[in-house]
């Protein structure tokens, strides 16, 4: 009798714990990733379609790229179904390159979006208007200046400003914003703030 009683108990037992493993299985669900994108002035926002995660359940998220780990910052967004882990904008050096994303528990291949992504092609633009984006330039004596670089791509677009430092003697160029419409103008030459006038200390008086 007892060897029925201690047999039964553990049949319960382990029933208790296959239900309570199933129960978690089906709050947590399957984890699908839907896509990713750069956002200026935010970095690369990695969307996933999921249901049933708590933000404890989505810590330590990271993905593997470019021979090191970079951590994402992820956050739930239960009203959509979504996760969203954002990684910072210099992962972008990597743009067009397999990353591995680890989050969750789960293993995700992903392709790791350019810095920038405008418009499919140019009939989105309205003449005379190209895509292109804005690009900063610094000048031999130092000074900076920002003017819009036409082009498709980011290839095109740093293909086209390392031709103007080149053919204007300039020492290098920075991609300053995303791929958008816009027209070539005149470049705008960032000022410097001014430097604060150094105030004399007072004298001393000299001793009579």
């Amino acid at each position: 009798m007892k060897k029925y009683l201690s047999l039964l108990m553990a049949v319960v037992a382990v029933l208790s714990t296959l239900s309570l493993s199933t129960s978690k299985a089906q709050a947590a669900g399957i984890i699908t990733y839907a896509g990713g994108q750069f956002i200026v002035g935010k970095g690369i926002a990695f969307v996933f379609k999921a249901s049933g995660y708590g933000k404890n359940q989505i810590r330590g998220a990271n993905i593997f790229a470019g021979s090191n780990f970079h951590n994402l910052s992820c956050s739930v967004k239960k009203d959509e179904g979504k996760i969203v882990c954002v990684a910072r904008g210099g992962l972008t050096e990597y743009g067009g390159e397999t990353g591995i994303i680890y989050l969750a528990g789960q293993r995700f291949y992903v392709t790791i979006p350019y810095m920038a992504e405008g418009p499919d092609d140019e009939s989105a633009c309205e003449d005379p208007d190209a895509l292109g984006a804005q690009v900063r330039f610094e000048d031999s004596d130092g000074s900076l200046f920002t003017e819009f670089v036409p082009g498709g791509t980011l290839g095109e677009i740093e293909a086209s400003a390392a031709g103007s430092v080149t053919a204007n003697e300039l020492v290098g160029y920075e991609v300053v914003s995303g791929i958008d419409c816009g027209s070539a103008s005149e470049p705008e030459e960032e000022v410097p703030e001014p430097e604060e006038p150094e105030v004399p200390e007072p004298e001393e008086p000299e001793e009579v």
